[in-house]
């Protein structure tokens, strides 16, 4: 109930306002200010089912601060691994956000600004991130159907470049793209060359 009238008297707004304008007004907010803030709007979408953005803040500027966030690097500021919870956050409120107002993804996906291919490719692909910070990237992908067909692409092109390397772990990636492959492709033999790709690049770094 808490959360609930948090949300229905404006906390949701005054906290994403907070979020939104801590550079122009406060200083950049520590990695731990910008957790919180994180964990309490996350669970203010999981309670209400109507949501109202501030009119004075765009949804471009407010997907732009959540992506900033979850690529930023405040590790050192939390007890080992706890950084990434604070992605897991980020990526879910942003997955929230999209499936409320779907208007949203648009601007998320605006080729301009490349924010959408920049924090997927940099959370799924990059070694320094947990398997569970890749599970949510994946998450969003396959929950957000626009954002998965536009990532499709640029993720199956990454497979000529990733790391060979034994010891990092691409699972996600392959994951994500054999479920995308369904998901994408109508035509039946278009989808089982788009699966084979897949699966002998998975074999070449096995």
């Amino acid at each position: 109930k808490f959360k609930t009238n948090f949300v229905k008297h404006g906390g949701f707004k005054q906290l994403l306002k907070m979020f939104i304008d801590d550079d122009d007004k406060n200083g950049t907010r520590t990695g731990m200010g910008n957790a919180v803030i994180l964990r309490i709007m996350k669970c203010c979408l999981f309670e209400t089912g109507d949501l109202a953005i501030p009119t004075d803040l765009s949804n471009s500027l407010i997907i732009s601060k959540i992506c900033a966030v979850a690529v930023s690097n405040h590790a050192g500021q939390f007890s080992e691994g706890s950084w990434d919870n604070v992605v897991i956050d980020a990526v879910t409120l942003l997955k929230l956000l999209l499936l409320k107002i779907p208007q949203m993804v648009d601007q998320f996906l605006a080729p301009p600004n490349k924010t959408a291919k920049t924090m997927i490719t940099s959370l799924l692909l990059s070694p320094d991130f947990s398997k569970s910070t890749r599970e949510c990237v994946m998450d969003l992908l396959l929950s957000v159907d626009s954002v998965g067909m536009n990532a499709f692409s640029y993720l199956l092109q990454s497979l000529a470049s990733i790391d060979p390397n034994p010891s990092s772990d691409n699972t996600e990636l392959f994951l994500v793209l054999k479920k995308l492959v369904v998901k994408i492709a109508n035509d039946p033999s278009e989808t089982k060359k788009m699966v084979t790709t897949v699966k002998l690049a998975e074999l070449s770094l096995a």
